[in-house]
């Protein structure tokens, strides 16, 4: 299932609206439409909050695999510690 597709069903499942989700994250209704149909790739700095406001942590840890929050989320969903960020080179 692609990430906007489950972004959808976590908002739906939240009893949210579309526009609901975009005055939180700062898009239009539309935008959050084209994202979740798949029309739009979903920025990275729109996953995690989008993520967060609707319930769905675990897609953070299926997508934001290299991204600090994804590895704390997928660190705590193993039950282990986060590994420390690597610097990039």
């Amino acid at each position: 299932m692609e990430p906007g597709a489950i972004l959808r069903k976590a908002r739906r499942g939240q009893g949210m609206y579309m526009r609901q989700v975009g005055d939180a994250l700062g898009v239009t209704e539309s935008a959050v439409c084209r994202y979740e149909k798949g029309l739009r790739e979903i920025p990275l700095e729109l996953m995690v909050p989008w993520a967060l406001l609707v319930g769905s942590r675990d897609i953070i840890t299926n997508t934001c695999l290299s991204c600090p929050v994804g590895r704390v989320l997928g660190a705590e969903a193993k039950g282990r510690p986060p590994e420390p960020e690597r610097p990039i080179a």
